[in-house]
């Protein structure tokens, strides 16, 4: 009798093993953090998606953590030329979506509210491959109103991107996000999202280009 239950406890113990080695890895969804507020007042949800605390909103200030105004997109002459740090207000007027931010202004390293920052390239790294790496991670980060595959809590929403030609571009098909890791001396890169695919995309946008900006938490 012992013989036969000492087998059965064996088999139980080795059957459980191969079912933990054939799951499939799957992520916590987010857990909703405190808010925060720019030096504007403007309030943003946060997140916390494994290590990290992220902003829920697409950042929409108007000045620096040191309360000093940024220019606007208005008062450059020519974008394609520019180094002035600015940002533009989103051509549908609805707050959901942000502002856009050219990547000097992301380079100033006074953007984002005080005790946060903008992502480097390892935070979107870590972001992404923490949701199933960037074959997957797309649909995941999306909200609900635009995938209902949108369970990380991220929620975002496809504002596109001002080009420097002044046109607004892939509004309600994509996402676009600053890191502030600089490519070369005249691109930085920048995190995708589209609606027609799962995944997400890295690459290098000119630094002139308006995109949104997330933040996450020192």
């Amino acid at each position: 009798m012992k013989s036969i239950v000492a087998k059965i406890a064996f088999a139980l113990i080795v059957f459980g093993a191969m079912g933990i080695c054939n799951s499939t890895p799957t992520f916590a969804q987010g857990t909703p953090a405190a808010s925060i507020t720019d030096a504007d007042g403007n309030s943003y949800r946060t997140i916390k998606i494994g290590n990290q605390i992220w902003m829920v909103d697409n950042l929409r200030a108007t000045r620096y953590n040191d309360g000093t105004p940024i220019a606007t997109a208005s008062e450059i002459g020519d974008l394609r030329k520019t180094t002035m740090p600015a940002y533009s207000v989103h051509n549908n007027g609805k707050a959901k979506y942000g502002h856009l931010y050219n990547w000097y202004a992301v380079n100033t390293g006074k953007l984002a509210p005080k005790g946060w920052h903008i992502p480097t390239k390892q935070d979107w790294d870590l972001l992404i491959n923490y949701l199933g790496g960037f074959s997957k991670a797309g649909d995941k980060m999306k909200s609900n109103s635009w995938s209902p595959n949108g369970t990380s809590g991220f929620d975002a929403i496809p504002a596109g991107f001002l080009a420097n030609s002044g046109m607004f571009t892939n509004v309600g098909n994509a996402a676009f996000w600053w890191s502030t890791r600089e490519r070369n001396a005249g691109q930085a890169d920048y995190v995708k999202i589209m609606s027609s695919l799962p995944g997400a995309l890295s690459n290098g946008a000119v630094k002139q280009f308006f995109l949104s900006v997330r933040c996450v938490k020192n």
